[in-house]
């Protein structure tokens, strides 16, 4: 998270206040450089002594020309000093230079309103500033993402009761105390992508019980993921765990998670997705296997998926499209299996009762024989289908209908058994000869006859 979501948090206010009309702070001031792009929210480039008078003039504000919101780059600091924003009233705080490494303990100290939204990425703090947060005892979001953390304690979050949002995301964070988020009892979203994070670190945490979102992405996550990979969090809706080294996903997996609606596991090394994988996830509504290795998915591994809206399986190896991957899925409204290995549709894979409304076929070696005329007569048919989904279906052999359309085929073009020939002459020792190929589907056979 960096400054525009703390800005959202606080729009809700910044409209309800924006009648009489707000007018931004003048600030005339050397080094320093402020502008607004939303109601009572300030943001300027300056150092320290330029900051002062920024304080200074918000001071002297009157409560309808009040700011909410002050962004702050600050140039050329490596330390924030102790009340430098003294007697000023705020509900968001933003500080940034890419250059602090050290927040002072009273950094926060003498504002005159709760802080409720603090943001400090994009600097180089290398531990949590504890002693300087827990003068901010209504915080209720905090962002220290692009830092260069490494570590959590027990008590990195002390105080923190009424803590629902953290962004923890691209630091260096390797090691995690089990207990370090346990006092955040009102805590919704934890976003942990771009770290060091090892399945060890996610397994033994505990006290997430309010926990609603949990972003995973692009840490040191990898085995297989199985009933005990995670902890159980009743309330978790959201679990992100792309770009990862997951290998299989195990029968029964995930089962401290069981009300989950949304679950990624693009960018991983999964191969094998087992029968009863998603057992315990009988709630899914999005389910994202793209960037995988995954050849087949039997029909009794999304046997219990009858809630799922949308699956992705693009950028995997799936070979065929057969009912085993859509019947399950009696709510299934978007597929997507772009740049896979299907070269088949059987003709009992999608039948008139399949609900879906986006079918995403695009660089897939599709077959076009009789085998597929049921299959186009469906594409066909299908109005729901965006006309842009239609035409992603291409196919690829025979040679004769290499890019054609599979929506513009007839039964006439769709054949099986068929003997096809081609020829081509070519210079052989200062001699033009002629090679005829010869082709035979549905079995591809090749000869040649010069």
């Amino acid at each position: 998270m960096g400054p525009v979501p703390l800005r959202l948090l606080l729009m809700a206010g910044f409209l309800a206040a924006s009648d009489p009309p707000w007018n931004c702070p003048e600030l005339s001031r050397p080094h320093v450089t402020c502008t607004c792009d939303l109601p009572h929210t300030l943001r300027c480039v300056a150092d320290r002594a330029s900051l002062g008078s920024v304080a200074r003039r918000l001071r002297a504000l009157s409560l309808t020309d009040s700011v909410s919101l002050l962004d702050v780059t600050l140039r050329n600091e490596t330390k924030l000093p102790p009340g430098i924003l003294t007697g000023v009233s705020l509900h968001g705080l933003v500080i940034s230079s890419g250059e602090l490494t050290v927040i002072s303990p009273k950094a926060f100290s003498g504002l005159t309103s709760p802080l409720q939204a603090l943001g400090l990425p994009s600097n180089l703090l290398k531990h949590i500033p504890t002693a300087a947060l827990q003068d901010l005892t209504q915080l209720q979001r905090l962002d220290l993402s692009r830092n260069k953390l490494v570590s959590i304690d027990k008590s990195s979050f002390s105080g923190f009761d009424n803590l629902t949002f953290l962004d923890l995301t691209e630091n260096h964070l390797q090691s995690i105390h089990s207990e370090s988020f346990a006092q955040l009892s009102e805590l919704t979203v934890l976003k942990l992508r771009g770290n060091h994070i090892n399945i060890g670190n996610v397994t033994s945490l505990v006290g997430l019980g309010q926990l609603n979102e949990l972003d995973l992405s692009r840490n040191a996550l990898g085995g297989p993921i199985d009933s005990k990979s995670f902890p159980t969090i009743a309330s978790l809706e959201t679990l992100l765990l792309g770009e990862n080294q997951f290998t299989s996903a195990r029968r029964g997996m995930l089962r401290g998670v069981s009300s989950l609606l949304t679950l990624s596991l693009s960018h991983n090394q999964i191969d094998v997705v087992e029968d009863h994988a998603f057992l315990e996830l009988a709630l899914l509504r999005t389910l994202d296997l793209s960037n995988n290795r995954i050849v087949a998915v039997s029909g009794a591994s999304l046997a219990h998926l009858s809630q799922l809206t949308e699956l992705d399986l693009s950028h995997n190896f799936l070979r065929a499209l057969t009912p085993d991957l859509v019947v399950p899925l009696v709510n299934l409204r978007e597929l997507r299996l772009d740049d896979n290995d299907i070269s088949i549709v059987t003709s009992d894979a999608l039948t008139a009762k399949a609900p879906l409304q986006r079918l995403t076929l695009a660089d897939n070696p599709l077959n076009c024989d009789c085998t597929l005329m049921e299959f186009a007569s469906w594409l066909g048919n299908r109005s729901n289908l965006p006309a842009a989904d239609r035409r992603t279906a291409v196919c690829a052999t025979p040679p004769a209908l290499e890019n054609a359309l599979l929506t513009d085929m007839t039964a006439a073009d769709l054949r099986c058994g068929d003997e096809q020939e081609m020829s081509v002459s070519v210079p052989i020792a200062n001699t033009q000869v002629r090679i005829s190929y010869h082709f035979k589907y549905p079995f591809n056979s090749v000869y040649v006859v010069a």
